[in-house]
């Protein structure tokens, strides 16, 4: 982040690749990916952090692309769609898209990162060092919810891509374990070495924090629980976040 803001203010967002942040921040491209899956991503988590960067053309066209796929998968079913569909729905070339995208599960991938992105919970972790737990959490368990409502649209894409694409379940392992999982259960490593929780295994205990979300959303908004629907976001948040640290903070 330090990196690419300072090039940003060098040489301006159009000029800034993601070769060059890769370069001056001492890591190779693809551990650059590993935290920000695209150019608007980073741009994205920029403008998190406060710095203000206008999406360029490129930009704008790798935003367009997955979301017009996904409606479209939604629409026609995955195998029916074609990459010529999906460029008259998005507006630009075929060539366009294969210049972002190798193939279609690429866009599907893509689409899963832009609606729960990693780097939102990353630069969210940042902005509230040394914060009470609760509120870590509860931002965290935000971030998840607006991203999960982008998704819940196509849900149903999502989990027919899992279960009949193989390298597209593949991907969703590495991105929830190394991505979502990994960065809170990062934090929660730091806090249990400073004594403020305790747990023998955070990596568990981050995943038990987003299934204990995710099956709340699937509940409240798939199966539409009667004694849920009084829970918005930030309630559902709130509540999530307080119970969970129930169980991991010391005793006494």
């Amino acid at each position: 982040m330090t990196a690419a803001r300072t090039l940003v203010e060098e040489s301006g967002w159009a000029r800034t690749t993601m070769t060059a942040v890769a370069m001056a921040s001492g890591v190779s491209r693809p551990t650059l990916f590993n935290y920000f899956p695209s150019r608007a991503a980073l741009r994205e988590a920029l403008g998190q952090a406060g710095m203000a960067v206008p999406a360029d053309e490129v930009d704008r066209a790798r935003d367009t692309i997955p979301e017009a796929a996904l409606e479209l998968f939604a629409e026609r079913g995955f195998v029916a769609t074609t990459i010529a569909d999906i460029a008259k729905r998005a507006g630009v070339s075929k060539a366009a898209i294969y210049w972002h995208f190798r193939d279609k599960e690429a866009l599907l991938e893509a689409a899963f990162v832009s609606a729960v992105p990693a780097a939102r919970i990353d630069v969210a972790l940042h902005d509230l060092t040394g914060l009470p737990p609760e509120v870590v959490l509860r931002r965290i368990a935000e971030e998840y919810l607006i991203g999960f409502r982008r998704l819940l649209r196509h849900f149903q894409v999502v989990l027919g891509g899992i279960e009949r694409f193989p390298r597209f379940r593949a991907f969703m392992n590495r991105y929830v374990s190394h991505e979502l999982v990994g960065l809170l259960a990062k934090y929660l490593d730091r806090e249990v070495r400073a004594g403020r929780l305790v747990s023998e295994d955070p990596c568990l205990v981050a995943q038990t924090f987003f299934n204990t979300m995710f099956g709340y959303v699937v509940m409240r908004d798939v199966l539409r629980r009667d004694d849920l629907a009084h829970l918005d976001d930030g309630e559902l948040a709130r509540f999530v976040a307080n119970t969970f640290l129930l169980g991991i903070r010391p005793r006494g």
